[in-house]
């Protein structure tokens, strides 16, 4: 019986999360960046920053989808390796030259509540309808 309502409650809080339409792919998001100033506004201070004559680059880095930076920047001579990152290069103008993100999803979802309410509410009614013929298979063979 323990298994009977742990699949049903599973299933409904799947259906919470899966009416979602993507606004903007992570592609996308990267690309509406343009210079350091747009930056440096969305993503807030990098955890690294590496300058050479050309100009900089800053990383961020993410921990299971979520930035780790701390408040201030460290300057270093190489690039850290990290699992998950965000990596953005600038010309001495400040325009980005080239981005690269990897471990990391930065497209931008918007939920459907129409669709998550349809679905729950199926949902329900497959699971209080199985529930009702259940209880009346088990009362038929007494």
């Amino acid at each position: 019986m323990k298994n009977f309502i742990k699949i049903p409650v599973f299933l409904w809080l799947l259906s919470l999360c899966s009416c979602t339409k993507v606004l903007y792919t992570h592609e996308q998001v990267l690309d509406s960046y343009k210079t350091k100033q747009d930056v440096q506004r969305k993503f807030g201070a990098p955890a690294e920053r590496k300058i050479n004559q050309n100009g900089e680059e800053w990383l961020y880095t993410y921990d299971a989808e979520q930035q780790t930076q701390g408040l201030t920047t460290n300057t270093v001579t190489e690039l850290g390796r990290y699992k998950n990152y965000v990596l953005f290069s600038f010309d001495n103008q400040g325009n980005i030259t080239s981005r690269h993100a990897e471990g990391v999803d930065l497209s931008e979802k918007k939920v459907s509540a129409l669709k998550t309410i349809a679905l729950v509410a199926g949902l329900a009614v497959v699971l209080f309808g199985t529930l009702a013929l259940s209880s009346n298979t088990f009362t038929v063979f007494y």
